[in-house]
């Protein structure tokens, strides 16, 4: 049998990693408090944890981890009453009795008694053995995942999640939706979509097919064989003469319905987008032909519904404990299934139907088949109903799925979403991530040798780590927005260090949030260092560190302890330095720019002699300190010399576009509009001649970048020719990185 909870919606799988795609790359909020936590006041355990707190010197200690776990199961206990949600002893007793499960329960972003509800609901479907014992950090990532900012029960239909009592259901996938019918019946009218199937009845083409090779002149070359297959409405959409027959067909059986779409402009093989007088005639053809397939049972409308939390369990449960088939010499698992729940995060969203990833499954099992890749197809994957007319048969998928793309091919978002289907399909956290102008991939690993963890990139093209942004949930703190890629990457730091410190530095991150203003203005700082000193890898922990900094001497400091511990680490899989350092460092910068300035000459010196030290590219608290101290004049003087230096010497990518942000930002300074454009055309001799640059450090015969020094100068000093000019070298430069097919090696 399958699984009964009602009314599963039929949303997009992979609808979830698609979330919030607007937001990425831009600087996540740090939390304000929790304007929905009671005072600590309010209640008895509230107070308990404020005593424990202050005794405890504001740090987060062993006895103040006990009273804030009492808060928070008191306050479950409330909100699973007022629901009506019962939830056993026995497994609340449970819950306290594993550390991890209950610093996961009560200490993740979500409403505690929400997550109890999804867990006691998967183990009356898997059963109390695998989500207490053998697959407890798989159930707790759909726990956590699924549990929703607000706590709220509108998905729950869709999710499966129930108390109600149940015998758990066996796993079963669902059959192919299609029902073909009958196109000649004996008790009904013929409609047109009966003709136009019934003039395809019988009929074959001859298609060119390899089957093998031979050597020519010391060459392979492939052998073709013509092979008949069944005609299809996309050979009719591509040959002048079918068009005639079909719209003869039509007319001797009393049908209206015509195609006309010339000769060949869409086939079999096309990869040029269709422009022009020809495009109206073949998306009405296409639409004909689709229309009819749908309605006789021949392609599905839609894709099938979405599988609920625990049938998603249950499938990657089975496949888990399943050996691939005899002979088949491949990995497997490719992903432990309990690797600590945080790394299980992008496999929780995933939504895909059971349908498609039984078959992708299957093809791994029975055949060791894997794609990470398809037909890479121009630019007409960028015309949906194109793309899909070219290739248009009877077909046992809905368009968006998985075996559609093997079929019809795309460029670079249809190859990631290729590769991360199929390792979710196979229990690989993945998604597909958002590079400038491209699509790429991003997938979690464990290191054999290590047994560490990490995020890794493939099919990246315009960028690496730091321009990457994942199209997945970042399951952390209070948003659902994505995050850049270096957040996912810092959460297998911080599982790597150790996961329980991990857990028990968000309990202590959690305490902070609901602090009162006034406990937070005294004891919010000690309270967030020691819980760095849990776990610094904690991205949260962090970025509150720096929010909580009510000085720039405060915020330097929170930033100069941060770098000690990272520096101290020796463990494997903890990074001393690199991309999360810097991007705690850049949101350093951030506040230092939002804070008041030191009151004294001599703190703004210190402040500004730690950004010369640190390269600061964040040019507006560069500016705000520089003409501080310096002045207007100077700064403006300043910038024009370190123009001409870089110029005169070995420029990087990142020194010249901090430069260019210190360009920007110096000429805001001046009001008058003539003024600035001549300060700026004034600079712009400096450039002449050197627009672009090969960076340092380069192999030979490297393409030169543009300079975005001459961008800016140009845009500012209102020639807009030069600045248009620039710009346009720069975005063919990364378009042409967009659109390399990585099937074929580079020239």
């Amino acid at each position: 049998m399958t699984f009964t909870h009602a009314n599963r919606l039929a949303i997009p799988a992979l609808c979830l990693m698609l979330a919030a795609a607007a937001q990425a790359g831009k600087q996540a909020p740090v939390a304000a408090p929790a304007a929905d936590s009671p005072a600590l006041a309010a209640t008895p355990e509230g107070q308990a944890l404020h005593a424990a707190w202050t005794r405890a010197g504001r740090r987060f200690t062993p006895e103040v981890k006990s009273a804030y776990l009492a808060l928070a199961k008191a306050q479950a206990k409330r909100d699973l009453a007022a629901a009506g949600a019962n939830i056993p002893a026995h497994f609340l007793a449970w819950v306290d009795s594993n550390p991890v499960v209950e610093a996961t329960v009560y200490g993740s972003r979500h409403s505690p008694a929400r997550i109890l509800t999804i867990l006691r609901s998967l183990e009356l479907d898997l059963g109390s053995q695998e989500v207490r014992q053998k697959h407890t950090q798989l159930a707790l990532a759909m726990a956590v995942v699924n549990a929703g900012g607000d706590g709220g029960t509108e998905a729950d239909g869709s999710l499966g999640i129930s108390l109600a009592p149940r015998d758990p259901p066996a796993l079963s996938i669902p059959p192919c939706p299609l029902k073909p019918v009958d196109t000649h019946p004996k008790d009904r009218p013929l409609d047109v979509n009966d003709h136009i199937i019934n003039f395809f009845e019988g009929r074959t083409v001859g298609v060119d097919v390899k089957t093998g090779t031979k050597v020519e002149n010391g060459k392979k070359i492939p052998v073709m064989e013509k092979r008949p297959r069944p005609m299809a409405a996309c050979d009719v959409m591509a040959d002048p003469a079918l068009q005639a027959e079909f719209n003869a067909y039509m007319k001797a059986h009393g049908q209206s319905a015509e195609v006309h779409c010339g000769d060949h402009v869409i086939h079999w093989n096309s990869h040029d987008m269709v422009r022009g007088p020809d495009a109206k005639p073949i998306l009405d053809a296409y639409h004909l032909f689709k229309t009819a397939y749908e309605a006789k049972g021949l392609l599905p409308a839609r894709r099938d519904p979405v599988p609920t939390l625990a049938e998603t369990c249950a499938f990657l449960i089975r496949n888990d404990a399943t050996p691939l088939a005899e002979g088949v010499a491949a990995k497997w698992p490719k992903y432990p299934l309990d690797a600590p729940w945080p790394t299980l995060t992008f496999l929780a969203q995933n939504r895909q139907p059971l349908r498609e990833c039984e078959d992708i499954w299957r093809r791994w099992h029975d055949k060791g088949e894997f794609h990470g890749y398809g037909e890479y197809i121009g630019g007409i994957a960028q015309q949906f109903e194109f793309q899909s007319a070219r290739r248009l048969k009877p077909y046992d998928y809905a368009y968006g799925t998985l075996q559609m793309m093997l079929k019809d091919g795309g460029v670079c978002g249809t190859m990631a979403n290729l590769c991360a289907r199929s390792n979710l399909a196979l229990g690989v956290p993945s998604c597909t991530a958002g590079q400038p102008g491209h699509c790429a991939l991003v997938s979690f690993a464990k290191d054999a040798k290590t047994g560490t963890f990490s995020l890794v990139g493939g099919q990246f093209v315009t960028g690496g780590p730091d321009k990457t942004t994942p199209h997945a949930v970042w399951s952390f703190g209070d948003d659902r927005g994505t995050r850049p890629m270096i957040y996912p990457m810092a959460t297998a730091y911080a599982v790597n260090h150790g996961l329980q410190s991990f857990l028990d530095s968000n309990l202590a991150w959690n305490l902070w949030r609901i602090l009162p203003a006034q406990d937070r203005q005294t004891g919010g700082m000690a309270l967030l260092q020691s819980a760095a000193e849990l776990n610094p890898y904690n991205f949260l922990v962090a970025e509150a560190l720096q929010a909580q900094a009510a000085t720039p001497a405060e915020a330097v400091a929170a930033w100069t302890a941060f770098e000690a511990r990272l520096a101290a680490q020796d463990k494997p899989g903890c990074p001393k330095d690199g991309l999360y350092s810097r991007t705690v460092r850049a949101r350093l910068y951030g506040r230092l720019a939002a804070l008041p300035l030191p009151a004294d000459a001599e703190g703004t010196q210190a402040v500004a002699a730690f950004l010369d030290r640190e390269k600061c590219e964040n040019a507006q608290v560069w500016f705000k300190y520089q003409a501080a101290l310096l002045g207007l004049p100077a700064v403006r003087r300043q910038v024009a010399a370190d123009l001409q230096a870089a110029v005169a010497g070995d420029r990087t990518v990142e020194g010249c576009a901090t430069l260019a942000g210190r360009i920007e930002t110096v000429a805001k300074s001046f009001k008058d509009k003539k003024e600035r454009q001549a300060w700026a055309a004034g600079l712009l001799p400096i450039m002449a001649g050197h627009e672009g640059f090969v960076p340092a450090g380069s192999r030979k015969r490297s393409k030169p970048n543009q300079d975005p020094c001459a961008e800016t100068l140009f845009k500012l000093a209102g020639q807009e020719a030069g600045a248009k000019a620039r710009e346009a070298a720069r975005q063919k430069a990364q378009s042409d990185a967009a659109k390399q097919d990585l099937s074929k090696p580079k020239k």
